[in-house]
Formats: C-alpha cells, sequence, structure tokens
C-alpha cells in the first residue's frame, strides 16, 4: 500500500480555502447570536439612558400628534446598576491595603548564586557580613518588576471597561499584544528618543469578537485543539500598507509579521 505523500509547503489555493473558511464562519457566528446583539442594542439604550420613544410614532414612521403630551424620559435604573456593581468588583480584585497579586518565582540554588555574582544591585563590604541572596529577596524584585510594568498602561481603567462589558452583555474580552512606548530623555546635550516594547492589556469591543461556542475541539487522532476566536476590524487602507511595510514578512513573527506584502496589491478601499 502507498503512502500519502504530504506536503510542506502552503499553497496560494490553501490561503484561499482558509480565507473562505473564517469568512464563511464569521458570517455564520455573526448570525447565529442576532438575538443577543438585540438585546445589546436595549441594554446600552437603558444605559444611556436614552428615553425609547417608539410608541409615539404611526405604523409608517411618522410622529403621532395625539401622544405629545407623553413624557420622554429614561429612568437610571440601568446606569446606577452598572456603576455599583462594577464598583463591588474592583473592591473585590484591587484591595486597598496591598496588591492585587502575590509572587512566587522560582529560584533554585544555581540561579541565585549566579544573581548574587552578576547583579550590580548587591554591594558588600569589608567589615560587615557579606550579603546573601535569598528567594524573599527574589520575589521582591519580580513584584516590583511586575508592579512597574502594570504602571506603563492604564492596567486597572482596562480591567474596569473588560468587566463592564462583562457585567452588561455577559463576555468581557481582552487582548494581550505588545506595544512600542517612546520615552523622551533630556540631558545637556540634547533630546533624544528611546523607545522600548512593552507588554499590555487592551480591552476588546464584544461586538467585534466572535469566539467559538466550543472551548475545546477532538481531533480524530485523539489531540484537543483549542477555541477558535474571531476578530473582525475596519481600517483605513492606507494604515494597512503603512503597516504592513514598515513591519516584516516573517512568518514566525507573531507580533509584527507575516504580512503578504503581494497580496496587499490586490485590496481595494471601500467607498
Amino acid at each position: 500500500m502507498a503512502e500519502a505523500k504530504q506536503s510542506s509547503k502552503i499553497s496560494e489555493k490553501d490561503l484561499e480555502k482558509v480565507a473562505s473558511y473564517i469568512y464563511d464562519e464569521y458570517s455564520r457566528r455573526k448570525k447565529s447570536r442576532r438575538t443577543e446583539e438585540q438585546l445589546w442594542d436595549e441594554i446600552d439604550r437603558q444605559v444611556r439612558m436614552e428615553p425609547d420613544i417608539k410608541y409615539k410614532r404611526t405604523g409608517n414612521n411618522k410622529k403621532d400628534r395625539s401622544k405629545n403630551w407623553m413624557p420622554e424620559i429614561e429612568l437610571q435604573l440601568q446606569a446606577q446598576t452598572l456603576e455599583v456593581i462594577l464598583s463591588d468588583v474592583e473592591e473585590f480584585m484591587f484591595p486597598d491595603d496591598g496588591p492585587f497579586f502575590r509572587v512566587k518565582a522560582y529560584a533554585p540554588d544555581d540561579f541565585l548564586n549566579r544573581f548574587q555574582a552578576e547583579t550590580p544591585f548587591v554591594v558588600g563590604s569589608e567589615i560587615d557580613a557579606p550579603s546573601v541572596v535569598t528567594t524573599d529577596n527574589i520575589n521582591d524584585y519580580v513584584h516590583g518588576f511586575t508592579e512597574y510594568a502594570l504602571c506603563q498602561f492604564n492596567h486597572k481603567i482596562t480591567w474596569s471597561l473588560i468587566c463592564a462589558s462583562a457585567i452588561k452583555y455577559g463576555l468581557g474580552v481582552g487582548r494581550v499584544r505588545v506595544a512600542a512606548k517612546s520615552t523622551f530623555i533630556h540631558d545637556t546635550a540634547s533630546t533624544f528618543n528611546r523607545s522600548s516594547k512593552l507588554p499590555v492589556l487592551v480591552p476588546m469591543d464584544i461586538r467585534n469578537v466572535f469566539p467559538d461556542e466550543n472551548f475545546y475541539k477532538y481531533m480524530a487522532n485523539g489531540a484537543i485543539v483549542g477555541g477558535s476566536v474571531i476578530y473582525r476590524e475596519k481600517r483605513k487602507l492606507t494604515d494597512i500598507l503603512v503597516t504592513a511595510k514598515k513591519d516584516n514578512n516573517d512568518k514566525t513573527d507573531f507580533s509584527d509579521g507575516g504580512w503578504l506584502l503581494a497580496n496587499l496589491k490586490n485590496l481595494r478601499a471601500d467607498n
């Protein structure tokens, strides 16, 4: 029995099949949650305290003058409920008496010895006893670095937006990505810019995110594949071209790579 040959290269036809499958799956997920999106619109209207005046219009969508005397007001019940619940959630997540996380670093003996020998933060003395780095010192070091990293972006505000979405719609979505931060340094000679890349948490709009109904999918060979998430974003064509030329086409770079520059020539902007 002849063995089937496996091709290690992905052809253009394979990419077209993948793109077609993603679009069909996106259309199916969007259609299946049409009822939920109608409920989301109603929740947003009540949170905005925007009065519903559909009852004051006739069948042909014209104003019924006989109902002009009826009030146009929306009570603040949903807005107050969201504010109170979100405040309670933030109090549980971020207590006032300390950090919201604990640090337990993995620091074996060989790491402690190497850290003590190479780090410039451990300063000894000829009179006092030699300084010794312990696991607690490493925990404090990691704790300080974590707090510094969280201070580089609006960490609490980001979680507030994600939790508010979870309270209103039943699902909050956030995306971890690498963002560039520009820092301007002034010295006696001149002013220069030093850019750095940091991991940040970005809140996502649930209306542009289409999660999978299944958390896991079991394949015939016993493998388990996690659920897929489809994200929809509308961008200007000029911004896409600039980003693609600025980044690279390295398919292994999941942050800035993977651009197929030849295929961008076929894109056309919407009217």
